[in-house]
C-alpha cells in the first residue's frame, strides 16, 4: 500500500519509484524470460515489432513490444498482474476496475547509445489535466540496475512551456530544465502519468532489461485499440493469469463499445494507438 505521501508525490510529480516490488525468485524467473526474448528477437528482428535504435547498415536493438505474444509470452508475464504489492499500488492510484493496454521489454543496445525523446504517452502534447488524476498509468520494472527514466516533475498538470513543448515538436532527447533521472535497483518499479514529459537514455552495452507495461481504469475515454488478433482467441485468453485474463478482456469490451469513426484522423488517431507509436 501507498502512504499518503507517496501518493501525493505520484500526483504532484506525475511519477513515484517503488523499491523491492517482487520478491527476488520472481526477479530470477523474470530475468530468464525476458533474455530468452532477447534472444529470440535478436535472431530474428525483423519478425516481431522490434525497437531499434540503428537498422540501416546493422540492426541494433533496445526493445520489442507485446511480449504476451504467443511467441513471445512466458508465463511469468502475465502472472505480474497477481503481484498484490503492485496491483494495490496501482489500484489506490487509478481505481481496481482496470483494463490493460501495452506490454513491453526494453533493454540496451549493444552498439548504439539509446535516447528517447521527449514525449507524452497520450500523444497530444498539448493535453494535461491539472488535479493529476489522469486514469492512464504506465510502468517499468527494472531486472537490473537502471537509470534510464528521465522526467521533467509536475508537466502533467501544467501546459508545457515553450522549451518543453518544442522538445517534444522537434523530437528532442537533449536534457531540460528541472529533468530529473530515477536510479532503480533490480526489483523495483516506476510508476508514471501517462501526461508527465519524458525521455529515455541508456548507454550502448549496459545490462538493463525491462518490463514496461501500461494500465487504464476501465472506463478511461482515451486510450484504448491496442488489442491484437491473438488476444481475441478464447483459447489464448484461458491460456493466461486470471488476473491477465481479466485485464485483456476489459481492453476487447471497450474497443467492441466504443467504436473508432471511419474518419481519416480517426483511422490515423487508431493506427497510432493500436502500434503503440508514442516513442
Amino acid at each position: 500500500m501507498l502512504t499518503t505521501d507517496q501518493l501525493q508525490s505520484y500526483h504532484k510529480d506525475g511519477f513515484i519509484l517503488l523499491k523491492n516490488v517482487i520478491s527476488a525468485e520472481d526477479l530470477d524467473r523474470l530475468r530468464s524470460a525476458i533474455e530468452l526474448v532477447y534472444q529470440k528477437v535478436n535472431s530474428d528482428p525483423l519478425q516481431f515489432k522490434t525497437r531499434y535504435t540503428q537498422k540501416d547498415e546493422d540492426y541494433d536493438t533496445w526493445g520489442v513490444a507485446d511480449i504476451l505474444s504467443p511467441e513471445l509470452r512466458h508465463p511469468s508475464f502475465d502472472e505480474l498482474f497477481a503481484n498484490p504489492k503492485m496491483m494495490s499500488s496501482i489500484s489506490q492510484i487509478i481505481g481496481d476496475q482496470l483494463r490493460f493496454w501495452t506490454m513491453h521489454s526494453f533493454w540496451a543496445p549493444q552498439k548504439v547509445d539509446y535516447n528517447l525523446v521527449w514525449h507524452r504517452d497520450q500523444q497530444d502534447p498539448y493535453d494535461f489535466d491539472q488535479q493529476g488524476q489522469t486514469t492512464f498509468l504506465l510502468a517499468n520494472l527494472s531486472l537490473y540496475e537502471d537509470e534510464a527514466f528521465k522526467a521533467v516533475p509536475g508537466t502533467h498538470i501544467r501546459a508545457l512551456n515553450e522549451q518543453e513543448l518544442q522538445a517534444i515538436l522537434n523530437r528532442e532527447s537533449s536534457p531540460l530544465p528541472n529533468e530529473v533521472t530515477l536510479y532503480c535497483e533490480p526489483g523495483d518499479l516506476v510508476l508514471f502519468n501517462a501526461l508527465i514529459l519524458h525521455r529515455g537514455s541508456t548507454k550502448a552495452g549496459s545490462e538493463r532489461r525491462t518490463v514496461h507495461f501500461s494500465l487504464q481504469a476501465k472506463d478511461e475515454a482515451k486510450g484504448g485499440y491496442t488489442s491484437r488478433p491473438w488476444m481475441k482467441d478464447k483459447a489464448y485468453r484461458e491460456s493466461l493469469h486470471p488476473v491477465t485474463q481479466e485485464l485483456i478482456t476489459s481492453l476487447i469490451e471497450w474497443e467492441d463499445s466504443h467504436p473508432i469513426k471511419k474518419s481519416l484522423a480517426g483511422m490515423r488517431r487508431a493506427y497510432r494507438d493500436h502500434n503503440h507509436i508514442t516513442k
